[in-house]
């Protein structure tokens, strides 16, 4: 399928006081090579204060024009007022791309990105605290080199039906925390849910395995808060789960939603056809993605590198039903605490008051389900989930 030119380079590279919704494409030299991208600007976007930069990254064999469609991930963009940029990958016959992750030579891959970052932040109000990747099956595999190779500028990733090599997996050791999600089916028929040869490219693990290796280099909670998510569509063929590990490193959490009876598919966007499996109806992959990478951000995840106090919290009771105790030494100083729903809503900012055994927060108000404390002191940050009965 063949890309649509809306701009000259001098429209995307001027600068302008405000911007009506509008998608570019344009190209920048990486590495002795032309390399291609869509950027989508929405609206809302004055450039007067800084804004969120998302790298959605397309899969094998696809363009970024087909990754755009195939999402929709635009209106997320236009609701949340966030730069999205769809970057081609490595040519691929037909006029296609893929990002060259399975070989040994996949930092080309990464310096684009980077050089991406550079040449976007010279002409757009971007956030350098707020960049995120997400991306489909082999644009997952991407969004976990980006993890493991461009920590120092990435600040979270969330891969759908994607994987990592099993090599790559091993050798990946990141400097700080990387907040992780992973959607994926158990019936994928491309990467496969349980791991194994990934064609002949070599093995890749268990999604299972490839969540649990981030929960240990986060050094999340090892047991996670799981929760169904509700069967919305009961005639897909498919049921969803999330299973969420807390307490990282800087405030860092994982994220597995798996997806039951699901096939390679993008839940909410468009249908690939049978033969990649069933599509669950149950979720947006749109927003929970965007849910999960808006919680984050660099500087707080950075902040986990450096040295400092470390402290233990004691929360109770869990589950509660009018109030929680956040037990700590008051000379630790809460700085704020926030409260999100599960689909990463802010609720309200409670005061914490001072008692006898700690800090106390009114819950009277909220109505039952599952919650996430978001808690600050210093430069220390932990997320803890909460369930209101």
């Amino acid at each position: 399928m063949r890309t649509l030119f809306y701009c000259l380079l001098a429209l995307l590279l001027s600068p302008a006081p405000s911007f009506s919704q509008q998608t570019l494409e344009d190209t920048i030299l990486s590495d002795g090579i032309q390399r291609s991208f869509r950027i989508h600007i929405p609206a809302t976007y004055s450039g007067q204060t800084p804004v969120p930069l998302v790298f959605m990254l397309h899969g094998w064999p696809m363009t970024a024009f087909e990754m755009e469609q195939f999402t929709g991930f635009d209106a997320v963009s236009d609701t949340a007022n966030f730069i999205l940029v769809y970057p081609n990958g490595s040519v691929w016959p037909a006029g296609k791309f893929y990002w060259n992750v399975y070989p040994v030579n996949e930092m080309s891959e990464v310096n684009f990105i980077s050089r991406l970052i550079d040449t976007l932040t010279l002409h757009y109000n971007i956030d350098p605290n707020r960049i995120y990747a997400s991306g489909a099956s082999n644009g997952g595999f991407m969004c976990y080199e980006l993890a493991c190779k461009l920590s120092n500028r990435i600040a979270a990733v969330a891969s759908v039906v994607g994987s990592t090599m099993l090599s790559s997996m091993q050798a990946c050791n990141p400097p700080r925390p990387v907040p992780i999600m992973e959607i994926h089916g158990t019936d994928d028929p491309s990467v496969s849910y349980y791991g194994g040869n990934f064609y002949s490219y070599g093995l890749i693990p268990s999604t299972e395995v490839l969540v649990n290796h981030w929960v240990t280099h986060n050094n999340c909670t090892q047991t996670p808060i799981t929760t169904p998510i509700p069967d919305l569509d009961a005639t897909d063929g498919c049921t969803a789960e999330r299973y969420l590990y807390a307490g990282g490193n800087g405030g860092s959490t994982v994220e597995l939603i798996k997806v039951t009876g699901g096939g390679h598919q993008w839940s909410g966007g468009l249908a690939l056809p049978a033969s990649y499996g069933k599509m669950c109806n149950d979720f947006s992959a749109n927003q929970e993605v965007w849910r999960f990478l808006s919680q984050y951000r660099l500087d707080d995840l950075s902040a986990a590198l450096e040295p400092q106090t470390i402290f233990k919290w004691i929360v109770y009771p869990n589950p509660t039903t009018d109030y929680i105790t956040i037990e700590a030494d008051p000379a630790i100083g809460i700085t704020q605490i926030v409260i999100y729903d599960v689909f990463g809503r802010l609720l309200k900012s409670p005061q914490a008051v001072l008692v006898d055994d700690g800090f106390r927060v009114d819950l009277s108000e909220i109505a039952r389900g599952v919650y996430f404390f978001s808690v600050k002191t210093g430069k220390q940050k932990v997320l803890l989930p909460i369930l209101k009965q």
